[in-house]
């Protein structure tokens, strides 16, 4: 913390003070400006204690006044006599005065009680923003724990029952449309399937669990599953092919399928590998070329 004197006080009538007159007498208003000029000095220093204890303190603060070293030993001298003048306190080398010091200690108390009052609210800042970090980390367990719940929802997979008599795939109170085709675990099967779709760059990932389909999509699935694993995987490796270079296969990228289930409905497209686009015999149309093709030619 500062422990100098960042001002002091100076009387707007100081000059016709008994004690002020006295040094005008003596030293005229040169003297009257040097003393003001020490009471800055003194003022500058550590608890406004002007120590000139060295000589090169000393010699230093006759520079500022312009005096020589003697001259100033003589200046104080006269300064701190009380019968000539007694403007100053001067003992064991150091000088102060009865105004610095008392302006020194209402600064200090000032100076204080800032520090407390900031300390203080610091303190509260502190606490403050704990609280509020403290209740922001509460939030934020409770999300993750939510969202970890939600995960574990959705990835848990409802045991689904197989009735043979009844052809159909069940869930626990869950009545669906009765299919042609009940294989014994198509939840499996799907994840081949969704396995090798995603493996795929080029086409849109699906996360979605077999359970987790519209009745729609999985009566498609449960449709399509009854040409195997194989051949769809086939179909989707053959379809893969296409999107990664439609151009070499004629194909348009507006129509391509957007997920999965999209895809199984029309799989039996794909089981044969795709053939490459043929150009065919050049048409004029006006005064343009145009090449024709047939999408059937080519698997599409």
């Amino acid at each position: 913390m500062k422990d100098d004197l960042p001002y002091f006080s100076h009387d707007n009538d100081s000059r016709n003070h008994p004690k002020m007159k006295a040094l005008r007498a003596r030293y005229g208003w040169t003297g009257y400006g040097q003393f003001w000029a020490l009471n800055e000095m003194i003022a500058g220093s550590s608890g406004a204690r002007l120590d000139l204890g060295r000589k090169v303190v000393r010699a230093s603060c006759a520079c500022e006044l312009g005096m020589t070293t003697d001259a100033l030993d003589d200046f104080l001298s006269f300064l701190a006599n009380d019968d000539e003048c007694g403007l100053i306190d001067y003992v064991d080398g150091i000088v102060t005065t009865d105004r610095t010091q008392e302006d020194i200690g209402r600064v200090t108390m000032e100076r204080e009680r800032k520090r407390s009052f900031g300390k203080t609210s610091a303190e509260k800042r502190k606490n403050s923003t704990e609280k509020t970090e403290n209740g922001a980390e509460k939030t934020n367990r409770i999300e993750k724990s939510r969202e970890e719940k939600r995960r574990e929802e959705n990835n848990k997979e409802t045991p689904v029952f197989f009735d043979p008599g009844k052809d159909v795939i069940q869930e626990p109170g869950v009545r669906r449309p009765k299919t042609m085709y009940n294989p014994n675990n198509p939840s499996e099967t799907f994840e081949t399937l969704r396995a090798r779709w995603n493996s795929k760059p080029e086409l849109p990932a699906f996360h979605r669990l077999f359970l987790n389909l519209f009745d729609e999509e999985r009566e498609v699935v449960l449709r399509m599953l009854v040409y195997g694993p194989d051949k769809l995987c086939e179909a989707i490796e053959n379809y893969s092919a296409v999107i990664d270079d439609p151009e070499k296969y004629g194909f348009d990228t507006r129509y391509a399928f957007k997920s999965l289930p999209n895809f199984l409905k029309s799989a039996e497209r794909y089981f044969e590998k795709p053939r490459e686009a043929e150009k065919q015999e050049l048409v004029e149309a006006g005064s343009k070329g145009v090449y024709h093709f047939n999408a059937e030619d080519f698997g599409l």
